[in-house]
């Protein structure tokens, strides 16, 4: 496994976390080559924990996979994906923020930093859904997913 143990399976017996990360692992056609799961990997830690089956977390590899090197998601940002009008009150969070700093509010500088990270998380979640459906279609067409 490349880059050491997904975040929390560390505390779990290492050989069971490398069967698991080997039963996720997938031939990409488009890469061509064996891809495990990366460190940190959800799909992982899930599958080892009973919640997902292994089909359902081979699944979520393949499209975490398709959408972080098949797709243009690395090169697109969650800002994109945000209203017009969240981007101004994005924008207005982060700049409340910086003066809360420079006068020592830290309780307000955080109170900000709160609303900046709600509204940019609803954007990632609109940004990863696009680009899952995507990575979905492509890891179908490559008869990866049913």
């Amino acid at each position: 496994m490349r880059g050491g143990l997904p975040r929390g399976l560390k505390e779990l017996e290492p050989a069971l976390a490398l069967a698991a990360v080997r039963a996720l692992s997938f031939y990409c056609p488009r890469c061509g080559r064996v891809v495990e799961p990366p460190p940190g990997s959800r799909a992982v830690l899930l599958y080892v924990r009973g919640v997902l089956s292994l089909r359902e977390a081979r699944r979520a590899a393949v499209i975490a996979h398709y959408r972080h090197s098949h797709t243009g998601y690395r090169d697109s940002r969650d800002e994109q994906f945000m209203s017009p009008e969240e981007r101004r009150e994005y924008e207005r969070a982060l700049e409340a923020r910086a003066s809360c700093l420079r006068r020592g509010d830290l309780k307000g500088a955080l109170e900000h930093l709160r609303a900046a990270r709600e509204i940019r998380s609803r954007a990632h979640e609109r940004r990863k859904k696009r680009f899952n459906k995507r990575a979905a279609e492509l890891a179908k067409r490559d008869g990866l997913l049913p």
